[in-house]
């Protein structure tokens, strides 16, 4: 039986990570592996913001980390993280790269991704990082329906 020892949760922080990072959390705490909570800054996320709204770059990228710090902070609060060995990271890119970099780079043998229903111009520009990152990744990947 295949038993993960370092599980990497991509967090997107939609309303369904939580979740996804809970789906995790249960497997790990049935073997002992280790979780990787990992969240990208989508550039070209920051890059509609900044144009959009005439924000300074600096002010978005802040922003968007004070959201994902607090994010994170509430899931590792929750009583089931409790007695989890769990760490916390973040990258800016794309996430679909980043989320196989940090694969590899961790030594991850499992990935846990939640996905999201995108429609429309969302989907033909942003595409589904679930269907890369389960092409691209190193190791066995559980995508979670929305």
């Amino acid at each position: 039986m295949f038993r993960p020892r370092r599980i990497l949760v991509p967090v997107d922080l939609s309303p369904g990570a939580e979740r996804t990072v809970r789906t995790a959390a249960g497997m790990a705490s049935g073997s002992g592996a280790r979780l990787l909570l990992f969240h990208v800054f989508d550039s070209r996320a920051v890059e509609d913001v900044f144009n959009l709204h005439g924000l300074k770059e600096a002010e978005v990228r802040a922003r968007m980390k004070a959201n994902a710090e607090e994010t994170m902070k509430r899931i590792l609060g929750r009583s089931w993280m409790k007695g989890l060995r769990a760490e916390v990271r973040y990258a800016g890119g794309l996430p679909p790269d980043e989320i196989v970099k940090a694969a590899v780079a961790w030594k991850a043998d499992l990935l846990v991704l939640g996905r999201r229903k995108r429609s429309g111009l969302s989907h033909l520009l942003y595409g589904r990082t679930s269907d890369t990152v389960a092409r691209e990744a190193p190791c066995a990947v559980l995508t979670l329906a929305p």
